[in-house]
Protein backbone atom coordinates (compact mmCIF):
# COMPACT_ATOMS: atom_id res chain seq x y z
CA UNK A 1 0.00 0.00 0.00
CA UNK A 2 2.18 2.48 1.08
CA UNK A 3 4.74 1.83 -2.46
CA UNK A 4 1.48 2.30 -3.98
CA UNK A 5 0.73 5.51 -2.24
CA UNK A 6 4.42 6.78 -3.15
CA UNK A 7 3.98 5.92 -6.80
CA UNK A 8 0.80 8.12 -7.20
CA UNK A 9 2.13 10.83 -5.50
CA UNK A 10 0.60 10.74 -1.90
CA UNK A 11 3.47 10.72 0.54
CA UNK A 12 1.43 12.16 2.87
CA UNK A 13 -0.33 9.41 3.34
CA UNK A 14 1.82 7.08 2.76
CA UNK A 15 3.76 8.33 6.12
CA UNK A 16 0.54 8.75 8.15
CA UNK A 17 0.39 4.81 7.46
CA UNK A 18 3.83 4.10 8.55
CA UNK A 19 3.79 6.28 11.32
CA UNK A 20 0.18 4.57 12.57
CA UNK A 21 1.22 1.32 12.63
CA UNK A 22 4.84 1.66 12.87
CA UNK A 23 5.98 0.17 9.89
CA UNK A 24 9.45 0.71 8.35
CA UNK A 25 9.81 4.08 6.14
CA UNK A 26 13.04 3.40 4.49
CA UNK A 27 11.06 3.89 1.09
CA UNK A 28 9.42 7.16 1.94
CA UNK A 29 12.90 8.27 2.93
CA UNK A 30 14.72 7.29 -0.86
CA UNK A 31 11.34 8.53 -2.47
CA UNK A 32 12.09 12.21 -0.85
CA UNK A 33 15.29 12.38 -0.83
CA UNK A 34 15.45 11.53 -4.50
CA UNK A 35 12.51 14.19 -5.53
CA UNK A 36 14.82 16.25 -3.52
CA UNK A 37 17.89 16.16 -5.57
CA UNK A 38 16.26 17.17 -8.84
CA UNK A 39 14.49 20.74 -6.53
CA UNK A 40 15.72 23.45 -5.27
CA UNK A 41 16.91 23.57 -1.81
CA UNK A 42 13.99 25.51 -0.48
CA UNK A 43 11.64 23.48 -2.42
CA UNK A 44 8.36 21.66 -0.49
CA UNK A 45 10.27 18.06 -1.18
CA UNK A 46 13.06 19.91 1.11
CA UNK A 47 10.70 20.46 4.17
CA UNK A 48 8.83 17.72 3.85
CA UNK A 49 11.39 15.61 4.10
CA UNK A 50 13.18 17.54 7.21
CA UNK A 51 9.42 17.28 8.58
CA UNK A 52 9.37 13.65 7.97
CA UNK A 53 12.62 13.19 9.79
CA UNK A 54 11.88 14.87 12.98
CA UNK A 55 8.72 12.35 13.19
CA UNK A 56 10.24 9.15 12.24
CA UNK A 57 13.79 9.14 13.01
CA UNK A 58 13.39 8.35 17.09
CA UNK A 59 11.98 5.71 19.30
CA UNK A 60 10.30 5.63 22.65
CA UNK A 61 12.47 4.16 25.26
CA UNK A 62 11.12 2.86 28.86
CA UNK A 63 11.61 5.66 31.66
CA UNK A 64 13.32 3.02 33.91
CA UNK A 65 16.14 2.70 31.37
CA UNK A 66 17.42 6.19 31.65
CA UNK A 67 20.27 6.42 33.91
CA UNK A 68 19.71 9.52 35.98
CA UNK A 69 16.38 10.17 37.77
CA UNK A 70 16.56 14.22 36.69
CA UNK A 71 16.96 12.95 33.14
CA UNK A 72 13.56 11.00 33.01
CA UNK A 73 11.56 13.68 31.67
CA UNK A 74 14.31 14.65 28.44
CA UNK A 75 15.10 11.21 27.35
CA UNK A 76 11.54 9.75 27.15
CA UNK A 77 12.40 9.40 23.05
CA UNK A 78 15.97 8.79 22.02
CA UNK A 79 16.77 9.29 17.91
CA UNK A 80 17.49 6.60 16.40
CA UNK A 81 19.35 8.14 13.29
CA UNK A 82 18.50 5.45 10.42
CA UNK A 83 16.83 7.73 8.33
CA UNK A 84 19.22 10.47 8.43
CA UNK A 85 21.42 7.83 7.28
CA UNK A 86 19.23 6.73 4.34
CA UNK A 87 19.21 10.44 2.99
CA UNK A 88 22.94 11.04 3.37
CA UNK A 89 23.86 8.09 1.52
CA UNK A 90 21.41 8.73 -1.47
CA UNK A 91 23.00 12.26 -1.65
CA UNK A 92 26.68 11.14 -1.76
CA UNK A 93 25.52 8.00 -4.27
CA UNK A 94 23.60 9.85 -6.87
CA UNK A 95 25.05 13.71 -6.14
CA UNK A 96 28.58 12.92 -5.68
CA UNK A 97 30.22 16.52 -5.42
CA UNK A 98 26.71 17.94 -4.29
CA UNK A 99 27.52 19.95 -0.64
CA UNK A 100 25.88 17.79 2.10
CA UNK A 101 22.93 20.09 3.40
CA UNK A 102 24.51 21.97 6.74
CA UNK A 103 21.33 21.40 8.61
CA UNK A 104 22.08 17.64 7.71
CA UNK A 105 25.12 17.57 9.33
CA UNK A 106 24.28 20.06 12.04
CA UNK A 107 21.25 17.17 13.05
CA UNK A 108 23.80 14.32 13.16
CA UNK A 109 26.57 16.81 15.32
CA UNK A 110 23.69 17.49 17.54
CA UNK A 111 22.56 13.61 18.07
CA UNK A 112 25.96 11.73 17.83
CA UNK A 113 26.69 14.07 20.51
CA UNK A 114 29.83 15.62 18.79
CA UNK A 115 30.33 18.77 20.53
CA UNK A 116 29.79 17.02 23.60
CA UNK A 117 33.33 14.68 23.82
CA UNK A 118 31.79 11.41 23.10
CA UNK A 119 30.52 11.15 26.93
CA UNK A 120 26.74 9.82 26.56
CA UNK A 121 24.72 9.64 29.28
CA UNK A 122 21.80 7.26 27.87
CA UNK A 123 24.14 4.31 25.98
CA UNK A 124 27.36 3.64 24.82
CA UNK A 125 28.74 5.46 21.95
CA UNK A 126 29.88 1.97 20.50
CA UNK A 127 26.92 0.11 20.07
CA UNK A 128 24.67 2.85 19.74
CA UNK A 129 22.49 3.70 16.66
CA UNK A 130 24.04 7.00 17.44
CA UNK A 131 27.34 6.46 17.31
CA UNK A 132 29.34 9.29 15.69
CA UNK A 133 31.91 6.69 13.60
CA UNK A 134 28.77 5.71 11.52
CA UNK A 135 28.51 8.85 9.71
CA UNK A 136 32.11 9.35 9.51
CA UNK A 137 32.60 6.04 8.31
CA UNK A 138 30.17 6.88 5.35
CA UNK A 139 31.85 10.00 4.54
CA UNK A 140 35.28 7.74 4.05
CA UNK A 141 33.24 5.34 1.61
CA UNK A 142 32.36 8.26 -0.52
CA UNK A 143 35.40 9.82 -0.29
CA UNK A 144 33.90 12.77 1.39
CA UNK A 145 37.46 12.77 3.51
CA UNK A 146 37.30 17.04 3.93
CA UNK A 147 33.85 16.90 5.93
CA UNK A 148 34.88 13.52 7.43
CA UNK A 149 38.27 15.43 8.74
CA UNK A 150 36.42 18.46 9.55
CA UNK A 151 33.66 16.18 11.79
CA UNK A 152 36.55 14.32 13.44
CA UNK A 153 38.60 17.47 14.30
CA UNK A 154 35.98 18.30 16.48
CA UNK A 155 35.00 15.12 18.25
CA UNK A 156 38.44 15.40 19.20
CA UNK A 157 38.45 18.59 20.27
CA UNK A 158 35.40 18.16 22.06
CA UNK A 159 37.13 16.29 24.93
CA UNK A 160 36.56 17.94 28.71
CA UNK A 161 39.93 18.61 29.34
CA UNK A 162 39.08 19.11 33.14
CA UNK A 163 37.54 15.58 32.82
CA UNK A 164 41.08 14.53 31.76
CA UNK A 165 43.14 16.17 34.23
CA UNK A 166 40.79 15.00 36.91
CA UNK A 167 42.28 11.47 38.37
CA UNK A 168 39.13 10.29 39.29
CA UNK A 169 37.87 9.48 35.83
CA UNK A 170 41.08 8.59 34.30
CA UNK A 171 40.31 5.28 34.16
CA UNK A 172 37.07 5.88 32.74
CA UNK A 173 37.88 8.13 29.46
CA UNK A 174 35.09 8.22 26.95
CA UNK A 175 35.04 6.35 23.92
CA UNK A 176 38.03 6.73 21.67
CA UNK A 177 37.88 5.87 18.12
CA UNK A 178 41.41 4.96 17.43
CA UNK A 179 40.71 2.65 14.30
CA UNK A 180 37.97 5.14 12.63
CA UNK A 181 40.90 7.84 12.70
CA UNK A 182 43.52 5.68 11.55
CA UNK A 183 40.99 4.57 9.14
CA UNK A 184 40.22 8.34 7.63
CA UNK A 185 44.07 9.05 7.96
CA UNK A 186 45.26 6.35 6.31
CA UNK A 187 42.99 7.49 3.33
CA UNK A 188 44.54 10.45 2.12
CA UNK A 189 47.41 9.83 0.87
CA UNK A 190 50.70 12.12 1.25
CA UNK A 191 50.03 13.26 -2.77
CA UNK A 192 46.85 14.25 -2.15
CA UNK A 193 45.19 16.83 -4.43
CA UNK A 194 43.54 18.80 -2.55
CA UNK A 195 45.89 21.59 -0.25
CA UNK A 196 42.26 22.03 1.63
CA UNK A 197 42.23 18.11 2.67
CA UNK A 198 46.08 18.23 3.57
CA UNK A 199 45.37 20.87 5.78
CA UNK A 200 42.47 19.24 7.48
CA UNK A 201 44.08 16.15 7.66
CA UNK A 202 47.31 17.79 9.47
CA UNK A 203 44.90 19.26 11.74
CA UNK A 204 43.37 16.38 12.81
CA UNK A 205 47.08 14.42 13.45
CA UNK A 206 47.58 17.82 15.25
CA UNK A 207 44.55 17.48 17.64
CA UNK A 208 44.74 13.76 18.56
CA UNK A 209 48.23 14.40 18.95
CA UNK A 210 47.67 16.64 21.71
CA UNK A 211 44.58 14.55 23.15
CA UNK A 212 46.82 12.15 23.43
CA UNK A 213 49.55 14.38 25.19
CA UNK A 214 46.56 15.36 27.93
CA UNK A 215 45.73 11.76 28.66
CA UNK A 216 49.39 11.13 29.23
CA UNK A 217 50.27 13.88 31.12
CA UNK A 218 46.89 12.73 33.36
CA UNK A 219 48.15 9.86 33.80
CA UNK A 220 51.41 10.30 35.35
CA UNK A 221 49.71 13.05 37.80
CA UNK A 222 47.21 10.30 39.33
CA UNK A 223 50.20 7.74 39.02
CA UNK A 224 52.26 10.60 41.34
CA UNK A 225 49.42 11.15 43.57
CA UNK A 226 48.91 7.71 44.14
CA UNK A 227 52.79 7.59 45.57
CA UNK A 228 52.27 10.21 47.82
Amino acid sequence: LVEILLRVGFVEDAGKICHRFKLDASDIFIHLTEACLVAKDDSKEWVTLRRFLKVFDKIDIPLDECSHKEEKDDLREVPLFNYHCIVLEIILQKQRNMEIPQWLLSSFGKWCNFYQGLQGSVRSFAGSQSNPSKLIRMLIRYNRLMEACKLCIVLVNAMNVQDIYDKSVISNLPWFPHKLFDQLLGSIPDQQNSDVVMEYKTQLEDAICAYAKLVDDAQKRSVIGLKY
